[in-house]
């Protein structure tokens, strides 16, 4: 059974200005938080605002599944060769 975790990135949030408009995104963020994904991480990717917080959850969600899967904890120690095995593949995000 494959593991999948699902990050929510909300974007085009530009500094906290967007919390206390009176607008749909507070209403729409909680919306995709009801839909069991979590809370969505409000970004910004023209101004760099929350790539912090994704840079912290891609190391995280990385750990975790050399943890699982018994690999070295740091990239250090580089990959073999390509293979279709999930156990030796790096972490895979897609940003749609």
């Amino acid at each position: 059974q494959q593991h999948r975790e699902i990050v929510i990135l909300a974007n085009k949030l530009e500094g906290d200005r967007w919390a206390s408009m009176d607008s749909n995104v507070l209403d729409n963020l909680a919306e995709v938080s009801r839909a069991g994904f979590g809370e969505a991480i409000p970004i910004s990717a023209e101004h760099g605002e929350g790539m912090v917080d994704v840079a912290e959850i891609i190391d995280k969600y990385t750990l975790e599944k050399r943890q699982r899967f018994g690999l070295p904890l740091t990239n250090e120690e580089t990959y073999k060769k390509n293979t279709d095995d999930d156990n030796e593949k790096p972490l895979q995000f897609a940003i749609l």
